[in-house]
């Protein structure tokens, strides 16, 4: 049934590898969200230009932290952010600006 050496296969010690990717996952969509909202804040409120230095620094922290998953594919990593990245936006929406989905 399971290949050893998969992930996930009893013994393989995928559960510590899945755990740590979906902890990248939730990191890098934290740095995602905050770049894009400096950035908006700067170009769409008119905020200072200073809002791009913490800005800039999140997307680079975003695609850095995307590359250390644990994923022998690239597809694989963007398919499982994807799940993470929909789930964050919800929680974002709800926290950062307090608009609670009601669908």
């Amino acid at each position: 049934m399971f290949r050893r050496g998969c992930p996930g296969a009893p013994g393989s010690g995928g559960a510590g590898i899945l755990t740590g990717s979906l902890l990248i996952f939730e990191l890098a969509a934290l740095a995602e969200f905050a770049g894009c909202f400096a950035l908006w804040e700067w170009l769409r409120l008119d905020r200072s230009p200073l809002w791009l230095v913490p800005g800039i620094a999140s997307l680079v922290l975003f695609a850095y932290l995307l590359t250390r998953a644990d994923s022998a594919f690239a597809g694989r990593a963007c398919a499982a952010y994807g799940g993470i990245y929909i789930a964050s936006s919800i929680h974002w929406m709800w926290l950062a600006k307090g608009n609670c989905s009601d669908r």
